[in-house]
């Protein structure tokens, strides 16, 4: 869902940036919108009759793979929606339909364009509650007899109302405010300033780029007020998780209880400063685990705290984006455009959607290394306060004292496991930004007997984020030569028809 809504707001820029669609023109444009409704409709009656019939499966047979079929179904009905979206973006120009009614307004054209793409989230979600519920009675059933605690199943309606607090905006806000300010710093504070993007990049860009570190460092904020959150009560466990945090240097504004109503195990690091950082943990976990592996999962948040994982995540993804926006630019510049013109659109989209494709790639890639380092840190740190049994202590003696050792390595991966059990998950199940929870625990089991002090996985992320900076600086220098490259456009001809009529008039003046 994440993804979702990431590659739903690029299709508004891919737009921009190819200007006009292939086929944006005439009808195509007045049918852009019945396209997209329409299509959405047919997916949205697909997604329902799916669910009905893994309920009715569940109900009288109690076939379990329902679960997983109707989970696929819905996976594979979101990527047609999105292939969809950006068809009537992209090729029938569905954002020039919506300009052509409300205008080029900042941020609001925008958001009325992904206004039919967030309705189909939300009716896909309501279609897919008693699924989802029947899961949920199931696990509250298994709950019961265990004696873990219980919550109470969430209505239909909060059951729609938190995935999308959940899942789309933790993207979409930050996106949204972004995408805002992009378009209120052209319009706005440029001219405002006397500077001219085309023969200024570089103070131009550094505008931007100032803007754009405000809403992120901001951002935050907005999300614990988005979210349901309250701080955690004081007591031992707060003592416990706080002192772990002063351990390593960590400050933070505030330690909270994210309260998902028991329907989700996890947590999370919010915020590059201390001022406006976070770090929440959910109520399910909070309630279900054990203490040692609560403190298992907070160092992993610390430890995305104290290696920066957040900033150079968002520092990976820019300079992909730079340095493959850059190559495209050049290589535009030395092969030449396509005298057609529905050619060279076309180009530049699959040029853009390929740069998209690369961004997500090494958006995955780097995210699930940090995810690994986080987990080594996480077991390093239960390693030196987990006791060790009595039949292995001697050979932890003297020299041997900083090696790492199983019993760290299966506290933490005790604490993985009982995350994926509590979200009703199998430990195999593939992650994009995190990777399977079996895959995680295989790496931990490979430090055992290494030394604490360095992990293989802590050099590969110092060379990851060096080739960040090396990328970053390649995409602005490559981004500087494309703007001295590009000449300078042609006088409007509305100017240049009144500038000549003023002419003519003078000459008639001086006969």
């Amino acid at each position: 869902m994440q993804i979702l809504v990431i590659a739903s707001f690029m299709a508004i820029y891919i737009h921009d940036f190819m200007g006009s669609p292939p086929l944006g023109s005439g009808d195509f444009v007045a049918h852009s919108g019945a396209f997209l409704f329409l299509a959405l409709a047919i997916l949205t009656g697909v997604s329902w009759l799916v669910s009905f019939l893994s309920t009715r499966s569940l109900d009288r047979r109690g076939d379990f793979g329902a679960f997983t079929w109707n989970e696929i179904s819905l996976l594979i009905l979101q990527i047609i929606a999105c292939a969809v979206f950006y068809f009537a973006v992209l090729v029938l120009g569905w954002v020039d339909f919506v300009r052509s009614i409300v205008g080029d307004q900042i941020l609001l054209d925008e958001m009325l364009a992904l206004a039919p793409l967030l309705i189909f989230v939300c009716l896909l979600w309501w279609g897919a509650y008693p699924v989802e519920r029947r899961w949920y009675d199931a696990l509250f059933n298994r709950w019961l007899y265990t004696g873990r605690p219980l919550f109470m199943p969430p209505s239909r309606w909060a059951f729609v109302i938190s995935k999308v607090r959940h899942g789309v905006l933790f993207f979409a806000v930050p996106m949204s405010l972004l995408m805002g300010w992009h378009e209120l710093c052209d319009r706005k504070v440029l001219p405002l300033l006397g500077i001219v993007a085309e023969k200024q990049p570089l103070t131009s860009a550094l505008v931007q780029f100032s803007g754009v570190a405000v809403v992120l460092t901001l951002v935050p904020l907005v999300l614990v007020m988005i979210w349901d959150t309250v701080p955690l009560g004081a007591g031992t466990l707060r003592d416990r998780l706080i002192g772990l945090c002063s351990q390593y240097g960590v400050g933070m504004r505030n330690l909270l209880v994210w309260r998902t109503h028991g329907t989700m195990a996890n947590g999370a690091a919010l915020g590059f400063f201390r001022p406006v950082r976070y770090i929440l943990l959910t109520d399910q976990l909070l309630e279900s685990l054990p203490i040692p592996q609560v403190e298992a999962v907070m160092a992993h948040e610390v430890a995305h705290i104290k290696h920066r994982h957040i900033l150079w995540l968002a520092v990976s993804v820019i300079a992909t984006l730079t340095l493959t926006g850059g190559v495209v630019d050049i290589s535009m510049h030395v092969l030449g455009e396509p005298e057609s013109p529905f050619i060279a659109s076309s180009v530049t989209s699959l040029l853009a959607l390929g740069s998209l494709g690369v961004v997500f790639l090494v958006f995955g890639w780097v995210s699930r290394r940090f995810e690994w380092q986080a987990d080594a840190f996480a077991a390093r740190h239960m390693a030196g306060t987990l006791p060790a049994p009595d039949e292995i202590g001697d050979a932890l003696s003297g020299e041997h004292a900083s090696i790492m050792t199983p019993v760290a390595i299966a506290s933490m991966s005790q604490a993985l496991s009982g995350v994926a059990e509590l979200n009703g998950t199998s430990i195999r199940k593939p992650d994009f930004r995190h990777g399977s929870i079996y895959s995680r625990q295989i790496r931990l089991r490979d430090l055992v007997g290494l030394p604490r002090s360095e992990f293989p996985i802590d050099r590969l992320c110092r060379r990851i984020k060096r080739a960040a900076w090396i990328a970053l600086v390649v995409g602005i220098g490559l981004s500087v030569l494309d703007a001295y490259l590009t000449p300078e456009p042609p006088p409007d001809d509305n100017k240049s028809s009144t500038q000549w009529h003023s002419l003519s008039k003078n000459n008639d003046s001086a006969k």
